[in-house]
Parts: C-alpha cells; structure tokens; sequence
C-alpha cells in the first residue's frame, strides 16, 4: 500500500502537468506584477487631474 502511494506522489512530481502548471503560475505572478506597476504609474500620472469619462478614450 505504501509503495502505491509513493507512487503516485512520484508520478505527480515528475509529470509533465505539474511543470505547466508552475510555468503558467510563473507567467501569471509577472503579468500581475506588470500590471500592478502600470496601476501604479496611472495613479501617478492622474496625481493633481481630474478624471473624466474622456480618460479611457484617451487609455486605449
């Protein structure tokens, strides 16, 4: 019974889905750092401007 488990804990260690999902954890945790650094730099920008319904126009 111990083996099976050991086994299993192996298969899922060594799989090829562990190592994607850590790949697209990896890619998600940049976009959101990327994201949070323009976010901070928007708030910067809008520092002393008031913000109109104008401004997504002029964001896209």
């Amino acid at each position: 019974m111990l083996n099976l488990i050991r086994a299993d804990f192996y298969k899922a260690i060594h799989g090829k889905v562990l190592k994607v999902c850590f790949l697209m954890m990896t890619g998600w945790i940049f976009l959101c750092a990327y994201a949070q650094k323009a976010t901070i730099g928007m708030r910067e920008y809008l520092v002393g401007t008031e913000v109109s319904a104008n401004y997504w126009d002029s964001f896209f």
